[in-house]
């Protein structure tokens, strides 16, 4: 499955990898921050099917698009 990255999301998300769907949105989150350690300094956004994802209980099906958004602030 391709994840689409942004910003400096995309500088340390440096390669595809490999994910097994179905998943949860926590899962996810452990299973990218274990494969790319600083990740986990940044309060990065996980965006399902152009929607931000708050709840890590969501369930992501092999038909969803997946994204994942630098922190960001408004103005």
């Amino acid at each position: 499955m391709k994840i689409d990255t942004y910003g400096i999301i995309s500088d340390i998300i440096d390669k595809e990898i490999d994910i097994l769907l179905p998943l949860k949105v926590g899962e996810l989150r452990s299973l990218l921050e274990s494969n790319f350690p600083k990740l986990s300094q940044f309060n990065y956004s996980l965006v399902i099917d152009n929607e931000i994802i708050s709840d890590e209980m969501k369930l992501i099906e092999h038909s969803n698009s997946i994204a994942i958004m630098p922190p960001f602030s408004g103005g």
